[in-house]
């Protein structure tokens, strides 16, 4: 279905667009992660506009897609703005835990990337105490 509407309707089609989230949902649902990522790349390029601006629901649930997928640095890179916005919006706070809780999840995934490519812990304490 997604390949005859790609060939018949434009890339910035509403149309399209909103077959891709629905589709990138879908595929969050039943556990295809990886698929939710790709999917969700599309409807929503600027992650930074997401977390900001965006539904609060569907920000976090796009950036996790894409930091569980393989990419945590970004989705990183966006979970501050979007957990400054929680507190000002109603009964957000079980979210909140939710973003914050992930979002360490991604600090350890990000720190475990850098140990593994020797790029973390170059300088600083670490290495004043041999690790």
């Amino acid at each position: 279905m997604l390949p005859v509407l790609e060939w018949a309707l434009t890339a910035d089609s509403p149309v399209l667009l909103d077959v891709r989230r629905r589709l990138a949902h879908d595929a969050w649902l039943v556990g295809d992660i990886a698929g939710a990522a790709l999917l969700y790349w599309r409807p929503f390029p600027d992650l930074a506009e997401l977390a900001e601006r965006g539904s609060p629901e569907v920000a976090h649930r796009v950036l996790r897609a894409i930091g569980e997928a393989g990419d945590p640095e970004a989705a990183l890179a966006h979970m501050n703005p979007l957990l400054r916005r929680l507190p000002f919006l109603p009964g957000m706070q079980d979210l909140a835990q939710e973003v914050s809780d992930t979002r360490a999840d991604f600090r350890r995934a990000v720190r475990e990337q850098r140990r593994a490519e020797g790029t973390g812990g170059a300088g600083g304490l670490s290495r004043l105490f041999g690790r």
